[in-house]
């Protein structure tokens, strides 16, 4: 390969990055003939041994330039995608402006939403760990099991994107998909946490209610005669509320009904 040849995906480079340094708000277009140009010259230089100074600096100095325009670049393109059809080698940093882009205003306190994210999931294992037996410590039907799955299931993934690397991932591609920017990632996280910490302390603050309402069941199925089911609803309503003074004394009819004295007299 020629001197000549070797200066021709050079001067194509240079000039697709002038167009750029003239455009305030570049064109998805523009940006793939910069990528693109630099992929010819990286082609061209490989296969040419004797490299002059003065084309290593001119291409040492273009490759500054585009560095200083990636944080423009990358809010006009999504580069990750062109990455995974194109396949580009890692050596290819200019696919992957994204790492040379300055940081985000909303980044520099990513460390703070991590921290929140993590701790606040660590507080909805706890609050789960005491609903969910308190639900189906009677062996409660279809509707605990309803009331704790959802958020038992949403409090297990949100663990498992923080913990693993593939949890991670896939939390990723999902706020990508929601078209969330990046740097907004680890605050959406933190908020969907929160969402998570409200509907279940909302579960907790209302176990009284689940009481009275397992109570009721209860007092519905004893007057049917189907007296097995309407003990398994009354200890489910003293699971959630151990002061329900209603269950109690509806469980206590119940034993007085069965004639197990002693069970009545504990109510």
């Amino acid at each position: 390969m020629t001197t000549s040849e070797l200066e021709t995906p050079l001067d194509c480079y240079r000039e697709a990055l002038s167009n750029l340094k003239e455009s305030k708000s570049p064109q998805v277009k523009e940006v793939l003939e910069i990528l693109n140009a630099r992929d010819a010259v990286q082609t061209a230089w490989s296969e040419y041994n004797q490299v002059s100074t003065t084309d290593q600096q001119q291409l040492v100095e273009l490759d500054a330039l585009l560095k200083s325009k990636a944080g423009q670049i990358t809010k006009v393109i999504d580069l990750a995608k062109y990455r995974n059809s194109f396949q580009p080698p890692a050596t290819a940093w200019w696919w992957r402006l994204e790492t040379e882009a300055p940081p985000h205003l909303w980044d520099r306190l990513d460390w703070l939403w991590r921290g929140l994210t993590v701790g606040s999931w660590t507080v909805n294992l706890s609050l789960l760990v005491d609903i969910v037996p308190r639900f189906l410590s009677a062996g409660t039907g279809v509707a605990g099991v309803a009331v704790v799955a959802f958020p038992s299931i949403l409090t297990l993934l949100q663990a498992r994107s923080e913990l693993t690397q593939a949890g991670k991932e896939g939390f990723e591609k999902l706020l990508n998909r929601l078209r969330i920017p990046k740097h907004y990632h680890e605050e959406a996280k933190f908020a969907s946490t929160l969402l998570l910490f409200g509907v279940l302390v909302l579960l907790s603050l209302n176990k009284p209610t689940f009481s009275d309402w397992y109570n009721q069941q209860g007092l519905n199925k004893h007057r049917e005669g189907q007296l097995a089911g309407a003990e398994g609803d009354y200890l489910q309503a003293l699971a959630l509320d151990p002061d329900n003074a209603n269950a109690h004394y509806n469980l206590g009819s119940l034993y007085e009904d069965l004639q197990e004295l002693d069970k009545a007299k504990s109510q």
